[in-house]
């Protein structure tokens, strides 16, 4: 079965650019719950090495809850040849709220992003007039 994909959006004809301090520190909080969900922590960890220089080496252990599910998801359609549905919507929400957040703090977007996953076909569907009301 092929899963069609459509990429649609508008730009917004005036973006507060002024404001790049206070949407980067309103995006601290959804940054810091992604960096345990996506990964990255061990680096916040162990960044130093014992004389006192940065520790840049590949030999940090990158856990995170969505490589966990994705390893999940793997092993379970390699022994069943299907992809689970809770996993799959799980898997997806984590990253529609990572491309949110990083329209948002790269200064694409005025909308702060929400703390949801929009996990499946209960996704909300954006109102077009919403967007042209200002």
């Amino acid at each position: 079965m092929i899963y069609p994909a459509a990429l649609t959006g508008h730009l917004d004809p005036v973006l507060s650019r002024g404001l790049w301090l206070v949407k980067w520190l309103l995006a601290v909080p959804h940054l810091v719950l992604l960096t345990v969900l996506v990964g990255g922590m061990s680096t916040w960890a162990y960044p130093w090495r014992g004389d006192g220089g940065w520790d840049n080496s590949a030999n940090t252990d990158e856990s995170s809850l969505l490589g966990v599910l994705v390893v999940v998801a793997g092993v379970i359609l390699l022994i069943t040849g299907r992809y689970q549905r809770p996993l799959f919507n799980s898997i997806m929400g984590v990253n529609r709220w990572v491309y949110r957040v990083i329209t948002y703090t790269a200064l694409m977007r005025d909308e702060y992003p929400p703390f949801r996953l929009d996990q499946g076909p209960t996704e909300p569907i954006p109102d077009p007039n919403e967007a042209t009301q200002g």
